[in-house]
């Protein structure tokens, strides 16, 4: 049986889960799924076009040039996304100030930077870089009995996002790869006793967001 509880507070080993009019439900399990709107009021007030996020272009402007947005209620063109995204990350706020703020002293460029997460979960630390919307392909690179390892996520054959589990090296690895626009190979990947450097050369891989080829650098 599911039900939604407006409240959820735990009693012993029991989930107690408090129903909007005010009765409660005993439970085995509580799935918590926790989210956030974003607060588009005020731009809505001032006329800035909004849809889930205020949207801004690439320089991170607003519909209206003379206001920019930047953080979680933005809403951007992501090279690294399919679709434009909007992101909760400490930071993907602090690049898009810094974006904003170049553009404002004279040296204005494209906001593209990859996507990067962490959590520090008990014993685990997580790690995610890149954005795994609509990923197709998964590889293990580690032992999850371990306690660490690294899930290489693509779409088709292009390397989107890498999720690691107390494994900072693949991570720190992954990031370059993905600003770099390579893919990886998934035999080479799964293989531990294989680091991934740096400056791994690969061959040029499509581009996520326009689909034309985009050269190693």
């Amino acid at each position: 049986v599911r039900w939604r509880a407006a409240r959820v507070r735990r009693v012993a080993e029991v989930g107690v889960g408090e129903l909007p009019e005010g009765r409660t439900r005993h439970s085995e399990a509580v799935l918590l799924a926790a989210g956030v709107v974003p607060n588009t009021e005020l731009a809505t007030a001032a006329a800035l076009a909004a849809k889930d996020g205020i949207l801004v272009d690439e320089y991170l402007r607003t519909s209206d040039p003379a206001i920019s947005a930047l953080g979680d209620c933005t809403r951007f063109p992501c090279m690294f996304h399919p679709e434009p995204a909007r992101l909760e990350s400490v930071q993907n706020a602090i690049d898009q100030a810094r974006s904003i703020a170049r553009r404002l002293t004279g040296r204005p460029t494209r906001y593209a930077n990859l996507p990067w997460f962490w959590s520090n979960q008990g014993s685990a630390r997580l790690q995610i870089a890149g954005l795994g919307t609509g990923f197709d392909r998964s590889f293990v690179r580690g032992d999850p009995d371990d306690g660490r390892f690294s899930v290489f996520l693509h779409r088709g054959n292009q390397l989107v996002a890498v999720e690691s589990v107390n494994a900072t090296a693949d991570h720190l690895a992954a990031r370059n790869l993905l600003t770099k626009g390579m893919s990886e190979h998934s035999k080479v990947t799964a293989q531990t006793s294989v680091e991934l450097p740096d400056g791994w050369p690969q061959e040029p891989t499509l581009g996520i967001s326009d689909g034309q080829p985009r050269p190693d650098r």
